[in-house]
């Protein structure tokens, strides 16, 4: 999972750079790049934030992985990032068996996407808040009730999120039918 985190991280570097990259004269001022991470500083700060979270100090773990972060503050994606970060943490604790650790980090990347949506300028922001946010009740808190709710609002906030949010909502909704014709049928 480090080696997956390293590699986002380059990977992210090199498209940022790739795309700031231009050779024609523009009018408008280029952002300066931001000063890659060093792939040490990085897997130090993901076991800090880890660690915190093993304590049970979402806060703490939050506030070290949010290090990390290559969005302005305050902003939308800020926010998403936060969450996609602590997303993969949860995902880390869940391998390793703590599912209430990883769940605790999956209700804090919620009130995350919660911010993201709110700042979100467009729809196609708050659709795709809202779809992660569907994954997250759907795969960490069991909630498919919320999930199905996310996913059929992120349908219709946006089009270009709508096929997927449709689709997952679509394969919620099938396997929740499986359920109750399992219990209906006595749990058979």
């Amino acid at each position: 999972m480090k080696i997956l985190f390293l590699f986002c991280a380059i990977g992210a570097l090199a498209v940022s750079a790739f795309a700031q990259k231009s050779d024609a004269p523009s009018p408008v001022k280029k952002a300066v790049p931001p000063v890659p991470l060093d792939a040490v500083v990085v897997r130090e700060t993901i076991e800090n934030a880890k660690a915190a979270a093993k304590s049970g100090n979402v806060t703490q773990a939050e506030q070290a992985i949010v290090a990390l972060n290559r969005a302005k503050p305050d902003t939308s994606a800020y926010s998403m990032e936060t969450a996609q970060r602590l997303l993969g943490l949860a995902e880390q604790l869940a391998r390793e068996g703590q599912t209430e650790k990883a769940n605790a980090l999956a209700s804090r990347a919620l009130q995350n996407l919660t911010q993201a949506e709110t700042r979100a300028k467009n729809a196609a922001g708050q659709a795709q808040a809202k779809t992660l946010a569907g994954m997250i009740y759907e795969r960490y808190l069991g909630d498919s009730a919320a999930a199905l709710s996310a996913y059929q609002t992120a349908a219709q906030l946006s089009p270009d999120t709508a096929t997927q949010a449709q689709e997952m909502a679509e394969r919620l909704k099938q396997a929740d039918d499986i359920v109750k014709a399992k219990i209906a049928a006595g749990g058979k």
